[in-house]
């Protein structure tokens, strides 16, 4: 009831009255620090725009012929993801197999191995980072990043 006392005709908060601002929000206080786009501090926070704008960011700033340049902004964007992408492991087991890490009884195939934030044998880290590299490059795709983009 008394919320539209507070409001002026276009519904916003009047200066003064009952607010713990008396004179109101100062003009241009609101975006003192606007957001860029593909922001580096704010990368968990990406959409597929930023993901996008990232690419063609590194693309630019890459030396080198179309092809170099090409494949290093890959290769940036193919890094930030894979460390903003943990593998999924549960503690104890093998980051790609899901059978034990068993330390003690370990043969040279089976000595665990940490890679990727994960520990995994060693006769699986082949297999690992090949699923970890296709689900990278799956991921970007889906952002609308492939190898052959611009």
């Amino acid at each position: 009831m008394t919320d539209w006392i507070l409001r002026d005709d276009r519904g916003r908060f009047s200066k003064g009255g009952s607010s713990p601002n008396p004179k109101g929000r100062p003009r241009g206080s609101k975006n003192r620090n606007p957001r860029r786009k593909a922001d580096p501090e704010r990368a968990a926070e990406w959409t597929a725009h930023d993901w996008r704008a990232f690419y063609q960011r590194t693309l630019q700033q890459a030396q080198g012929g179309p092809e170099e340049r090409r494949a290093a902004a890959w290769g940036e964007s193919m890094a930030l993801w894979l460390l903003l992408n943990r593998p999924p492991q549960q503690t104890g087991l093998c980051g790609y197999c899901s059978k034990p890490l068993d330390v003690p009884l370990s043969s040279i195939s089976g000595a665990p191995i940490r890679i990727d934030g994960a520990w995994v044998h060693w006769g699986c880290l082949p297999w690992f980072s090949r699923a970890r590299w296709d689900s990278a490059r799956g991921g970007l795709r889906q952002l609308g990043i492939s190898e052959n983009t611009f």
